[in-house]
C-alpha cells in the first residue's frame, strides 16, 4: 500500500514536474520580451497591486482547500458540498471589499492607475478563489493528470496573450488583462474535472462551523505569511519609490525563479500524501525525508549555477536596462535554496493537524522580517535585500527545525544527498573560476558536466539512487528491452 501510494505521488509528482518545467521554460522569454517593453515602474505598479489582491487571497483560501484534504468521513459528499458554497460566500464578500478600497489604495501610492489595475485583478481573484474546492478535491486523490494538460494550454495562452498585448502597445495593462479572462474558464474546467456536483437546495451550513475551526490557525498562519511575503513591497514600494520595487520585484522573482515553478510540486504533493499516511509516523517520516533529498539534488545545482551566472543571467534575460537588478538579485539567492529545502514542512504540519505551530511560527517571524526591512530601508534598496535574506535564512532553518522535531528525526538521518549536493555545486562553481574565459553556454555545460562528475566519483550511490527514482516514477513506460 506504501509504495502504490509512494508511487502515485511521483507519477504526479513528475507530471506537475512537466507541466512546471514548460511553463517556467516560457515565463523566463515572456519576461525577457516584456522587461524590454515596460519600464521598472510598470512592474512596481502591478506588483503593488497585486499586493492588495494578495492580502485578499488569504482571505479567499481560508484553509478550506486543506480541510478537505485533512478530512475523512462518510460524510464527505456533504462538507464538500458545504465547503463550496462557504467558499463561493468568501469570494463574493471580498470581491466587493475590493472594488471599494482599491481607489484608497492607489491614493496611498499616489497613482491612479492601480484603481484599474486591481479591478481588473479582482474578477481573476473571484475566480482563482472558486478553485480552492474543485482543486483540493483532485489533489487530495493525487489525481493531476486529468487536468495538466488543461492547465498547460491555459497558462500558455495567459502568458503568450501578455506578450502579444504588450506588442500591441497595451503597455502595464498587458501585465493583468490575461488572467482576467483566462482564471473563469480554468475554474470552469477544474469543476467539471474533479466531478462535485454542488447541492443548489441546502448550503450546509451546519458544516461551516468545523470547517472554520480548524481553519483558523491555518488562516491566521496564512494571513501572517502573508504580511510576511508582501510586507517588503508595501515597505519598498512606500519609502523607496515605486521604481525601486519594479527594481525588487524582478530580483526577488527571478531569485526564485524554480522556487516559483517547481515548488508547488512539493506543496501539492507533500500535503495529501501525508495526510494519507499520518497515522504512520515511520511513513510520514520516509516520505519526508524523500523529499528533502530529491529537493536537494534538484535545487541546489540550479542556484548554484544561478549564482555562479548571476550577472549574465539578468543582462542577457532583461537587457541593460536592469543592471541595477544584478546586486539585488545576487544577495537574495542566497535564501532562495533554503527555502526551497524548508517547503515540505508546511505540508507536513497541516497533514498532523499541526497548524498551530505554523501559525506561532508566522506570528514571532512576520514582526522580525518586516521591522528589519523597514530599518533597512533607510540605507537603500541593497541593504533591504541583504535584511531579507539574513532573516529568511533563519526562518527556513527554524523550520527544519520544526520538522525534525516533530517528526522526531535525528540530525545524522537527513539524507546525504543534502551535503552531496551542496558540496557537488561548490565544487562545479570553483572550477569554473580556474578556466579562461568562454562563452556563456560552454561555460553553462562545462558547470553541469562538472556537477555530474564529482557526484559520480564522490557520491555515486546518491545519484544512482535518484535517477532509478525518476526512471521509477516516468509518466510513460521504456520500450521492451530497454536498459
Amino acid at each position: 500500500m506504501a509504495d502504490d501510494i509512494s508511487r502515485k505521488a511521483g507519477t504526479a509528482g513528475i507530471s506537475l514536474f512537466f507541466r512546471k518545467a514548460w511553463g517556467g521554460f516560457l515565463n523566463l522569454f515572456v519576461m525577457a520580451y516584456l522587461a524590454r517593453v515596460l519600464s521598472p515602474e510598470d512592474f512596481g505598479l502591478v506588483a503593488i497591486s497585486n499586493t492588495l489582491i494578495g492580502f485578499m487571497q488569504v482571505f479567499g483560501n481560508a484553509g478550506i482547500g486543506d480541510y478537505l484534504i485533512y478530512y475523512k468521513g462518510e460524510d464527505e459528499s456533504e462538507i464538500q458540498n458545504a465547503a463550496f458554497w462557504l467558499n463561493c460566500l468568501i469570494a463574493l464578500f471580498i470581491f466587493i471589499v475590493l472594488l471599494f478600497i482599491a481607489p484608497f489604495w492607489a491614493s496611498f501610492y499616489q497613482d491612479e492607475r492601480i484603481t484599474n489595475l486591481v479591478w481588473l485583478l479582482a474578477i481573476g481573484f473571484v475566480f482563482s478563489t472558486l478553485r480552492n474546492v474543485p482543486n483540493a478535491l483532485l489533489r487530495k486523490k493525487l489525481e493531476y493528470k486529468s487536468f495538466i494538460f488543461y492547465m498547460s494550454v491555459m497558462g500558455t495562452i495567459s502568458q503568450l496573450s501578455q506578450a502579444a498585448l504588450a506588442f500591441w502597445g497595451m503597455g502595464i495593462y498587458s501585465l493583468v488583462i490575461p488572467a482576467t479572462f483566462i482564471t473563469p474558464i480554468s475554474w470552469f474546467i477544474l469543476l467539471k474535472l474533479s466531478k462535485i456536483k454542488p447541492d443548489f437546495r441546502q448550503f450546509g451550513l451546519r458544516h461551516w462551523g468545523s470547517i472554520l475551526q480548524y481553519t483558523k490557525y491555518l488562516f491566521g498562519s496564512q494571513i501572517i505569511s502573508k504580511f510576511t511575503n508582501d510586507g517588503d513591497n508595501l515597505i519598498i514600494g512606500k519609502l523607496l519609490g515605486i521604481q525601486a520595487l519594479g527594481i525588487y520585484d524582478i530580483a526577488f522573482k527571478t531569485a526564485n525563479f524554480f522556487n516559483k515553478h517547481l515548488l508547488p510540486i512539493v506543496a501539492n504533493i507533500s500535503l495529501p500524501l501525508f495526510a494519507m499516511k499520518k497515522e504512520e509516523p515511520g511513513h510520514v517520516k520516509t516520505y519526508y525525508l524523500k523529499m528533502i533529498s530529491t529537493i536537494a539534488v534538484v535545487f541546489f545545482p540550479l542556484y548554484g549555477g544561478m549564482a555562479v551566472f548571476s550577472a549574465d543571467f539578468i543582462n542577457i534575460l532583461y537587457g541593460a536596462n536592469w543592471e541595477s537588478a544584478i546586486l539585488p538579485f545576487q544577495i537574495l539567492l542566497s535564501f532562495a535554496i533554503l527555502r526551497s529545502l524548508s517547503s515540505p514542512t508546511s505540508g507536513l504540519l497541516s497533514a498532523l493537524g499541526k497548524q498551530k505551530i505554523s501559525f506561532y511560527f508566522s506570528l514571532i517571524f512576520a514582526p522580525i522580517l518586516l521591522l528589519s526591512i523597514y530599518l533597512g530601508s533607510g540605507f537603500g534598496l541593497i541593504t533591504v535585500c541583504i535584511c531579507v535574506s539574513i532573516v529568511r535564512v533563519l526562518g527556513s532553518l527554524t523550520q527544519l527545525q520544526l520538522a525534525k522535531q516533530v517528526l522526531q528525526i535525528e540530525w545524522k538521518s537527513i539524507p546525504e544527498s543534502v551535503p552531496a549536493s551542496f558540496i557537488s555545486a561548490l565544487s562545479a562553481a570553483a572550477l569554473l573560476g580556474m578556466i579562461p574565459s568562454f562563452p556563456l553556454p560552454i561555460l553553462a555545460s562545462i558547470y553541469g558536466l562538472a556537477f555530474v562528475l564529482v557526484m559520480y566519483i564522490f557520491f555515486k550511490k546518491v545519484l544512482f539512487d535518484h535517477l532509478r527514482m525518476i526512471v521509477q516514477f516516468l509518466p510513460f513506460k521504456l520500450p521492451s528491452g530497454a536498459k
